[in-house]
């Protein structure tokens, strides 16, 4: 009998005899059946998630931000306390809180407390203002947030996972952010954009820089750090450079 495959399974499909000098002929044919590998283990990948964070410092997570908010009247400008601060405030607020979750993808709250009496100041207003209050009224910020430091105490830095910053509404002019302390004067709760103002200030404190130049005011970026902090907030949102920055994205 002729073999043409070598096999293990042997299907006989079809048989020819006839009848050649005797020789009778088989045709013989296989089936392999068809194997299929097993598939190798795989290690399960790493799941890689963004946190946020301060810019440049992964350590410093910003999965809670709290503000702390006070209203800081030099003591010549008591009759200009505006009678309904602290609503107004707290609309603004609202704003920053819903902005903040939905720019930080839900991975961050914001929350805020905020005292409801303003703190006099122990000095008339030209000692906080000096002589010249151009770019965010520098002398302000150094004169004010250090009496209110030695007279509320400092501003803890982080306390139980808690990103901590300071918001003084100040009755004069000035916006400044930075170093866990914000100086934005009261004049903005009466304009469309002043959590966009405050929320601005509020990445400064992130780590994040401005986004358009100071001299000329012109944008690098449309988002709430350039264009966008004159906006209303529900019309800014945060860049990706940005939510990169902050780690709220890979």
């Amino acid at each position: 009998m002729f073999r043409l495959f070598q096999t293990r399974t042997l299907i006989i499909a079809a048989a020819g005899i006839a009848a050649l000098g005797g020789i009778v002929f088989l045709l013989i044919y296989e089936t392999r059946s068809a194997r299929v590998p097993a598939p190798s283990p795989m290690s399960a990948s790493p799941v890689v998630r963004a946190t946020p964070h301060v810019v440049g410092d992964e350590k410093v997570l910003l999965e809670r931000v709290k503000l702390s908010v006070v209203y800081f009247v030099p003591r010549d400008r008591q009759e200009l306390i505006r009678k309904d601060w602290t609503y107004t405030v707290e609309e603004s607020l609202d704003l920053m809180r819903a902005f903040h979750r939905l720019q930080f993808h839900g991975k961050s709250d914001l929350v805020y407390e905020v005292a409801r009496e303003p703190v006099i100041g122990e000095y008339d207003g030209a000692f906080y203002d000096g002589t010249d209050t151009n770019r965010g009224n520098p002398n302000a910020w150094g004169t004010v947030l250090a009496e209110l430091d030695r007279r509320l105490g400092k501003t803890p830095s982080g306390q139980e996972g808690t990103f901590a910053v300071r918001l003084v509404l100040y009755e004069g002019v000035g916006a400044l952010g930075g170093d866990h302390q914000i100086l934005a004067s009261s004049g903005y709760l009466g304009t469309s954009y002043a959590a966009t103002t405050f929320y601005h200030e509020l990445g400064h404190t992130f780590g994040l820089k401005d986004a358009y130049n100071y001299e000329s005011g012109a944008a690098y970026d449309e988002d709430v750090m350039g264009l966008g902090r004159q906006k209303p907030i529900g019309q800014v949102y945060l860049s990706d450079a940005v939510k990169r920055e902050l780690g709220i994205i890979l």
